[in-house]
């Protein structure tokens, strides 16, 4: 079905292949999960069998690529529509209109046909996906891992031969994702489908038992079916432990950090949050979660004033976050926004991180000293000259954060800062919010996964239809979820997974 001979592709701007000498063969109706390091070139290998790369990219290539027999190396787009069906780990990426119904009928419409197959084929997608009450929403209302379901409906309801999910779960919360494999597992053998699915953590697939390819200095480097994953590899792969002693108190330098009474949050006239109250002191590092949807972006984006907060008391610091500016509100905080494109805004790397810093008037020497000491941290010391936009998606996210937390910040508010981060880089988000705390800077971050969370946070916030359901410390938060309709957002550990170190 796809095959890569001696496959090399290097983008115009850059020195080096992003990807090198790949060989490789997927056979029709086979399971694939690519993995490696971010940046590492799985998304160009995506493109590359999509016949993106030549449509939307210069750059130079060797070697070949063939879909069903035929090379496509230098094809454009046209060559692999209607066959190959690509969901790009951007949800934003993905869509051609406005509104949730005719994204999924605009592939449909376009291949001309019959108004009763197109119906026919959305009402399956949004009953396999669960996606009814979406269907008249507009695509700009929504969560990111609402997108990201709605991204992946419009792909199957595409009938792809081959599809390609990059980084699907991603933004999804426990039960979403669970919808998102059960559907590919029964899809899969109803329609023979190939699929291929880039992705970081794996254990979410173990459903499916996907072939498992490791790319790392841009070429494949492991080839194993599920069964035969050798103990090496997992550890590779995941070697953060299952929990790592958070502390459940810290020493406080300062009064409340931030405190919320009887507050709302609104996106123009649609309440997201409401009468929601809620303390969090400097140095704790509180876990956000909730289903896609629940109002975890935009408590907080209402905490900077981004969107409207209204109630009897919301203060940040000594600052009331309903008559100070954004500006004010930003000069001791740092936000990272879920999708790492909103907030990029120089023309190179090393301007982008040293940007905040400038703007609140920060010294500069210092600023730039700690900005090449952290870009080195993070593996981004060599692109710093480069466009951001050149960045990978995870490159992007620990751009964003490195961009957050240079200007003597007192609060750090990371909306999915793992998403798109290898195992080497969740390493360092984790030590770097505990380096964090110690300083007593208040961390609060989105956040899907109850290992990372056990890993690095000390509370857990829950949000569920507009209110906050639970408030307590980690292992005291699992408790009552479990006896609440939520336990797939607690650690449960089977047979499978505890051969795995980190899931």
């Amino acid at each position: 079905m796809i095959r890569f001979e001696d496959y090399g592709w290097r983008f115009e701007s850059n020195e080096e292949w992003t990807l090198q000498d790949i060989n490789l063969e997927i056979r029709p109706h086979e399971i694939v999960a690519i993995t490696g390091a971010s940046g590492c070139g799985k998304s160009t290998l995506a493109l590359a069998v999509a016949a993106l790369l030549n449509t939307c990219h210069v750059g130079q290539t060797h070697g070949a690529v063939y879909l069903k027999g035929r090379e496509i190396t230098q094809a454009h787009a046209q060559a692999a529509a209607g066959v190959v069906g690509l969901v790009q780990q951007n949800p934003d990426v993905n869509f051609a209109t406005l509104e949730v119904e005719d994204e999924l009928t605009f592939a449909l419409e376009n291949r001309c046909l019959e108004s009763l197959e197109i119906d026919r084929r959305i009402q399956e997608v949004i009953e396999l996906l669960e996606l009814e009450p979406l269907r008249n929403r507009l695509i700009a209302t929504l969560s990111e891992g609402q997108k990201q379901r709605v991204a992946v409906a419009a792909a199957l309801a595409a009938h792809p031969q081959v599809l390609i999910l990059d980084e699907p779960t991603a933004h999804l919360d426990p039960g979403a994702t669970d919808c998102i494999i059960h559907t590919l597992h029964e899809l899969v053998q109803k329609r023979s489908m190939t699929v291929v699915i880039i992705e970081q953590k794996l254990i979410p697939l173990r459903h499916l038992k996907p072939r498992i390819i490791l790319i790392s200095n841009h070429t494949i480097t492991a080839d194993y079916p599920w069964a035969d994953i050798p103990d090496t590899l997992k550890k590779e792969l995941c070697p953060i432990p299952y929990s790592s002693g958070v502390p459940q108190t810290f020493t406080q330098k300062a009064p409340l950090e931030i405190k919320l009474v009887n507050s709302t949050v609104r996106r123009e006239s649609h309440k997201i949050l409401d009468n929601i109250s809620l303390q969090i002191k400097q140095g704790e590092i509180v876990a956000l979660m909730g289903p896609n949807g629940s109002g975890k972006s935009s408590l907080l984006l209402s905490l900077l004033g981004l969107i409207d907060l209204q109630g009897d008391i919301a203060c940040l610091g000594q600052k009331d976050i309903m008559s100070c500016s954004t500006f004010q509100l930003s000069e001791q905080t740092g936000l990272v926004f879920q999708n790492p494109d909103h907030q990029l805004f120089a023309d190179t790397v090393m301007k982008e991180v040293t940007f905040a810093g400038q703007n609140f008037g920060r010294d500069e020497e210092h600023i730039r000293t700690r900005a090449e000491e952290k870009l080195q941290l993070v593996g981004l010391g060599t692109y710093r000259n480069e466009h951001p936009y050149r960045l990978s998606y995870g490159q992007k996210r620990r751009l964003n954060v490195i961009a957050a937390i240079l200007h003597d910040i007192e609060l750090l508010l990371l909306d999915e800062p793992f998403v798109g981060q290898d195992p080497q880089n969740i390493k360092w988000l984790i030590s770097m919010t505990r380096q964090l705390s110690t300083q007593q800077v208040a961390v609060i971050m989105v956040i899907h996964d109850p290992y990372l969370v056990e890993a690095c946070c000390n509370r857990v916030i829950f949000l569920e239809s507009r209110r906050v359901l639970v408030d307590a410390p980690v292992s005291e938060a699992w408790e009552t979820l479990r006896q609440s309709d939520y336990a797939a957002y607690t650690p449960v550990v089977t047979a499978e997974e505890k051969t795995w170190p980190l899931l």
